[in-house]
């Protein structure tokens, strides 16, 4: 995806600014988090799957990029974020309202954030918040853009040396 592409390019003019312990997401594991389920019973995988197919995206929706910088926003920092624009992040957010309505339908039970706007991101780097007392700036303009084509679920296996996703099929 060239999106993709764009993200690491404009990662790596930025890399020398981040922490030393910072741990990069790999290209591939790049995603935008729509509803984390945390730990899920297998016999759940098909309830979410169903609910997953409930849900429609819009032909017209664009994600869309506006900047590169530390997040999360109003907390401690602990990440580098590619962030959504908020126009993005409300039409994502009407989409994770509609997936945890069949969510709860289906019997799903998951973590709900406790978080009063859907604030949508592509984590680029994860680091230890206590290990940097100041962080060099990073602010950076993103605005890549593509339409996306599915909902996909992704089990997380994390590793010392980051998370690693793996899709699961129906």
């Amino acid at each position: 995806m060239a999106t993709r592409d764009s993200i690491d390019v404009a990662l790596s003019s930025i890399v020398k600014k981040i922490p030393l312990e910072a741990r990069v997401v790999s290209h591939e594991n790049l995603h935008i988090t729509i509803s984390f389920l945390g730990d899920q019973d297998d016999m759940m995988i098909n309830p979410i799957l169903e609910s997953m197919r409930g849900v429609t995206i819009p032909e017209s929706l664009s994600i869309r990029f506006q900047s590169i910088d530390y997040g999360p926003p109003s907390y401690e920092k602990k990440m580098v974020w590619a962030s959504l624009a908020r126009e993005t992040s409300k039409e994502l957010e009407f989409i994770k309202l509609s997936l945890e309505a069949n969510l709860y339908r289906n019997g799903v039970q998951w973590e709900r954030d406790n978080y009063p706007n859907f604030n949508g991101h592509v984590t680029l780097a994860r680091f230890n918040p206590r290990t940097r007392e100041r962080l060099e700036p990073i602010f950076t303009p993103f605005t890549e853009s593509f339409h996306p084509i599915e909902l996909s679920l992704f089990e997380s296996e994390l590793t010392p040396f980051g998370p690693n996703y793996y899709k699961i099929e129906n």
